[in-house]
């Protein structure tokens, strides 16, 4: 080969490299006769010469110990100047391509919060109130006011002079009179006129705003060993420990990834704009924001320019089965419950999650499409009327007086007896990986599935408590009450209970309330038959981390009309004296789902009392 050639190669190596010659060129390394020639060659990186670590490079005939190539010496000064920045290059042959995707999800997720974020500081006042003030205020209003305050200054500056002007007094004392009938007639011109317009159920909603009760801070709390917690900081970690329960858990994606193969599913296809449109619009526009603060009406306004953006979205996620990041996060706000409960007891309040509005699209759009396939595939027993659409409190109540009236219909004369039951923090207990489970084995589309998955797993969450929002904290356990997804979730994880009942008993259902239902020939077989379809449920509540509120069982029969009444029977559900349900007696009555019931089926005891309830 030409020598000139490899010189040129190795040139080419070396300045490809961004290597440097240490000893200045045409450097004697070979003495001869001739002049001698340069065949020893030092080379350093860039690295050595940006940090200032090379000090010298230079031939040292001194240092010569008989051979005929001179001896180098290069002086490092190590450690000197700062160290260069590395430039790491992409390693594609170790990519994780499946995470790929979702970082790009997260990445889109998170600049459209930011957009719309800044879109509503920038268009968007901020003030310390909620900005309704006095809505029937008019111009009058504002004219009556003026006139008075400007009255009452000139009066003010007379007085201060020594002079009492008896014709401005009167002048005052009149235009006070005439701005508070003015104020006083614009009142009640606004609220005849939004009076006029409620319509149906609204009116429940103004009986509530007419009473005007006012918000106190919360008491002191009752754990359920009965320590007291007074500070905000220990009643919101009572309120934690006592409401999540602290489980060790499955990951519910690692228990989707080791999942069986299984038959054909349901079809899953891309989401069209008509489900975001729907998704968007379903939901009150000014329900309370999540921690970011974007609201359904900031949603609305914007549409033109998010629904693009936000359709892309949505597309991505349903399409691999992915729930964003930075929507997995809550603001658990602290919601007393309804009835006389003791206010002090943790147990008396519920969390519900106010989530990111961005987020709760996607989980309408997914809550949809398992509720409707739930439905077609027969997941959610036919008794069960919460959670799905066209069943309510109203068909449950009635499936169950036809049972009582079919029962007195048959030539036996059967009597029916119900057992009424609450699950304790319905919402907060069901196991993630359980869930994934069954819905995987009900049949549900793999990308659904997986979303589920990805909603559930590594969640955090803060704890409002009047008005001060607490530290951040794992969310990892239960259903986020307040989801749009949550509901469906439960209702599909507590169906497997309808199996495990024995022959001959009816379970109504209402998402977390339950009522077990029997007809016999005799009350005493009816309980006998309760208490066995009761311990069942409790065995299947156990072992899928539930529990029965034992303060909440209510027993009540309805024996055939007879000229002597017999006696109304108790059940025993369990070893101890407080496991005795005794049952409603013949003069009184028991709510179920917003029903007041007595032994006798008569309605006219719930008459009463929703009329005197109006």
């Amino acid at each position: 080969m030409d020598p000139m050639a490899q010189a040129s190669d190795f040139a080419d190596f070396v300045f490809d490299r961004d290597w440097a010659f240490g000893l200045k060129p045409g450097t004697i390394t070979r003495p001869a006769a001739s002049g001698g020639s340069a065949i020893d060659l030092v080379l350093g990186n860039s690295a050595l010469d940006t940090c200032g670590w090379l000090d010298s490079c230079a031939v040292r005939a001194d240092l010569a110990a008989g051979s005929d190539h001179l001896p180098i010496l290069t002086v490092l000064r190590c450690g000197a100047g700062a160290p260069p920045t590395r430039v790491l290059k992409f390693r594609f042959e170790r990519a994780d391509w499946d995470a790929y995707p979702r970082a790009s999800i997260d990445k889109l997720a998170e600049a459209m919060r930011s957009c719309i974020f800044t879109a509503m500081l920038n268009s968007i006042p901020r003030t310390p109130t909620t900005g309704q003030g006095h809505p029937w205020w008019t111009p009058d209003c504002s004219s009556a006011t003026r006139q008075t305050a400007t009255l009452e200054r000139e009066y003010a500056v007379s007085v201060s002079g020594g002079l009492l002007d008896l014709p401005l007094f009167e002048a005052v004392q009149q235009s006070r009179s005439t701005a508070k009938r003015t104020l006083r007639q614009a009142r009640e011109k606004f609220y005849r006129a939004q009076a006029d317009k409620i319509e149906g159920n609204q009116i429940f909603t103004a009986r509530k705003w007419a009473l005007g009760e006012r918000q106190y801070a919360s008491p002191a709390l009752r754990d359920d060993e009965g320590s007291v917690y007074a500070t905000p900081v220990e009643k919101r970690r009572v309120l934690q420990q006592t409401l999540i329960p602290d489980r060790n858990f499955e990951d519910p994606v690692a228990v989707f990834d080791q999942l069986p193969d299984r038959a054909a599913a349901a079809h899953h296809h891309p989401v069209t704009r008509q489900e975001l449109r729907a998704a968007v619009w379903a939901a009150a526009p000014d329900k309370a924001p999540g921690a970011d603060e974007i609201t359904g009406r900031a949603i609305r306004e914007g549409w033109e320019s998010l629904e693009d953006p936000l359709f892309s979205l949505a597309t991505a996620c349903l399409e691999i089965g992915y729930f964003p990041a930075p929507f997995r996060h809550a603001i658990l706000s602290v919601m007393r419950k309804g009835g006389n409960r003791d206010p002090s007891l943790a147990r008396s309040y519920r969390l519900i999650a106010l989530l990111p509005v961005l987020g709760k699209v996607l989980e309408k759009i997914v809550a949809s499409r398992v509720t409707w396939m739930a439905q077609e595939r027969g997941v959610v027993p036919w008794t069960q009327f919460g959670g799905v659409p066209h069943r309510s409190t109203t068909d449950a109540g009635v499936a169950l007086v036809h049972d009582v009236h079919a029962g007195w219909a048959q030539s036996t004369r059967l009597t029916t007896s119900v057992l009424t039951f609450d699950i304790v923090g319905a919402f907060d207990n069901p196991d993630p990986g359980r869930l994934i489970r069954l819905l995987w084995k009900s049949g549900f589309p793999a990308p659904l599935v997986r979303f589920v998955a990805w909603w559930l797993r590594q969640r955090s969450a803060q704890i409002k408590l009047d008005g001060v929002v607490g530290d951040h904290f794992a969310y990892t356990s239960g259903l986020p009450q307040g989801s749009p997804l949550s509901l469906i979730c439960f209702v599909i994880y507590t169906s497997p209970l309808w199996d495990c009942l024995p022959e001959g008993v009816r379970l109504f259902g209402y998402v977390d309330d339950g009522a077990l239902e029997v007809q016999g020939s005799s009350i005493q077989d009816n309980c006998n038959a309760l208490e066995e379809a009761y311990a069942a449920a409790v065995t299947w509540a156990s072992d899928n981390g539930l529990c029965f509120d034992p303060a909440k069982r209510e027993l009540i029969h309805f024996p055939p009309r007879t000229r002597t009444r017999p006696e109304l029977l108790p059940v025993r559900l369990g070893p101890t004296p407080a496991d005795v349900v005794e049952p409603v007696q013949w003069d009184s009555t028991v709510k179920w789902l917003g029903i007041w019931l007595s032994p006798t089926l008569d309605w006219a005891p719930h008459v009463r009392k929703l009329v005197a309830r109006a």
